[in-house]
């Protein structure tokens, strides 16, 4: 059983309908803040926990505040397969409740349902709420009907809400921990015999120690609480391991974000083998989130999609469907919300801009000036080399010093970043890229000029973007004596180096997990260097760089 559509009314900002359809692939939620996103996010909740009335509908809150009389609705639609063993149960009290009808509806897969709420708050589910039942029919037997169809149907549904307002520990704790307990206990129930005579062991042994001592009216006992495994597990830690494995709350956001996530499909895959069809509401999945790690989790998020209801507010252009038809808008018309519908996944994204009044380059934090590079080591030695520049002449690179050099974690991430953003970011910020001279590096300037001129942007070699030689990494623009004692002293840095027969070196190659340490012997180098002989292959690239920057300042700036 999945969701097909859902309509909101009358609900906080909600007035008009507000409809929802093709949930297959995810919904993206776009809009300006105080335009109603998380009322449609809440609506969602309130109908799937209505049962029970979790959140305590109130009227005076949650209904439209200028609505005299009227009631909030929110309508869903599903669709089933009459034959799958999981759904037949449903189908057949909601066929029964069908027949009661003095007019009975014809068979379909698709079913809706609606709720309203009475003036005191109260939820009403109703299958056929303007439909008159068989005379003959009691009132009660059709009441118990609707509340055995609906009570079966709303039970193949588990409803989470994460909002941005909680700490990833709190969600860590309320999400992911109560379906490991659960878990691992469906484990231990198979011990469960072995446990409770172990705890009436323990607990004989305790009361002979007592009748020992001459207390003898006092007598031990030990159980598992409610007889509950489950209840008896306390806690689990939950650690990461990148460099070093620790609790992910001493992560970084980002990190502790993406994992988040990455839980959020192990949870549902458990629902699923208990045959619930899983609902998640997201607040802004880009919160505490690097750009670097929004495809990352821009993926988690589609692929859940896949297999759970998934619906989620942004900001971001990052987190947006590109599929049009899967991005809803809002937008606030005076204190009421009112649904967007864009034409093309552009239109969204610039209705995102135009509404926060924002530029597309300010979802990156990007800088006025921007070099894209590599990785990690490539931007700290870059950045070490132009400050040391600095303090011999501070006036030689104007534009170069104010840069910053942005670490995209590996060629191919730039690809994919550039791919994503750049028809938007080159219009807004100087931006260029430093690419390795070896197959990799020219394999993506490759892609990039090719998706560039399809795109009509401008890729341009040494105008957008360097290669910095001839199979040459950023380490293979230091002295060769240098990377020759490298070699000589640490040759398990290197994964390949070749030298031809006149000793001259042809090209190398770092191990990753080796490049702080070669970062750092090459510091170790120009700190104790007497000259600036070992600036000599550095300096045409930071000229080139200067001389890009300055033009496409003109271009950008210059109004």
């Amino acid at each position: 059983m999945k969701i097909k559509s859902i309509r909101i009314k009358n609900f906080r900002s909600i007035k008009d309908d507000f409809e929802i359809l093709g949930m297959e692939n995810g919904i993206s939620i776009v809009g300006p803040n105080s335009s109603g996103k998380t009322n449609v996010l809440k609506a969602i909740e309130m109908f799937f926990t209505g049962m029970e009335n979790r959140y305590k509908y109130n009227v005076k809150n949650d209904l439209t505040f200028d609505m005299k009389g009227g009631q909030t609705s929110i309508v869903a639609t599903f669709s089933g397969d009459r034959n799958s063993p999981s759904d037949k149960d449903f189908y057949s009290s909601y066929d029964e409740l069908n027949n009661f009808l003095d007019k009975p509806k014809p068979i379909s897969n698709d079913v809706t349902l609606y709720l309203t709420f009475l003036s005191n708050g109260s939820p009403q589910y109703r299958f056929f709420p303007n439909d008159k039942y068989k005379n003959h029919t009691r009132r009660e037997k059709a009441s118990e009907k609707q509340q055995e169809a609906l009570s079966i149907l709303l039970n193949k549904f588990s409803c989470y809400y994460i909002p941005s307002s909680k700490s990833i520990s709190e969600l860590i704790d309320s999400l992911l921990i109560p379906f490991v307990k659960k878990s691992i206990s469906s484990i231990l129930e198979e011990k469960l015999e072995d446990i409770n005579n172990e705890l009436i062991s323990i607990s004989k042994s305790i009361t002979d120690s007592l009748i020992e001592n001459d207390v003898k009216n006092i007598k031990a006992s030990l159980s598992i609480p409610n007889n509950s495994i489950e209840n008896m597990i306390s806690s689990f830690e939950f650690k990461l391991e990148d460099s070093e494995k620790t609790l992910f709350y001493q992560k970084g956001m980002g990190i502790q974000t993406t994992s988040l996530l990455a839980a959020l499909k192990w949870i549902t895959n458990k629902e699923t083998e208990s045959n619930k069809m899983v609902i998640w509401l997201i607040e802004e999945p880009e919160s505490f989130l690097h750009p670097q790690l929004y495809k990352n989790c821009f993926g988690i998020l589609k692929k859940l999609s896949k297999t759970a209801s998934v619906f989620w507010t942004t900001h971001s252009m990052s987190f947006v469907n590109k599929n049009v038809d899967e991005i809803v808008g809002t937008e606030s018309d005076g204190y009421r919300t009112k649904k967007i519908i864009f034409s093309s996944y552009k239109d969204a994204v610039s209705g995102i801009q135009k509404s926060l009044g924002v530029q597309f380059s300010d979802f990156y934090s990007l800088s006025k000036y921007n070099i894209f590079v590599e990785g990690k080591t490539d931007k700290d030695t870059l950045r070490y080399i132009v400050d040391f520049i600095k303090n011999c002449d501070e006036q030689r690179y104007y534009y170069l010093n104010q840069a910053v050099f942005l670490d995209m974690g590996g060629v191919s991430s730039i690809e994919g970043f550039l791919k994503a953003t750049y028809g938007f970011i080159s219009k807004e910020r100087v931006c260029v890229v430093i690419l390795d001279g070896d197959d990799a590096g020219i394999k993506i300037a490759n892609n990039l000029q090719q998706f560039c001129g399809q795109h009509q942007l401008s890729f341009v070699t040494n105008c957008d973007y360097i290669l910095l030689g001839s199979n040459v990494c950023l380490e293979g623009l230091f002295p060769d004596v240098w990377i020759k004692e490298l070699h000589d002293n640490h040759d398990n840095y290197f994964s390949n180096y070749h030298e031809s027969v006149n000793d001259e070196i042809i090209s190398f190659n770092i191990k990753d997990d080796k490049k702080t340490k070669v970062q750092q012997f090459f510091i170790n180098k120009i700190q104790s260097s007497c000259d600036s002989k070992w600036l000599e292959k550095f300096i045409p690239i930071f000229d080139k760089l200067e001389e890009m920057i300055k033009k496409k300042d003109k271009k950008i700036y210059d109004l």
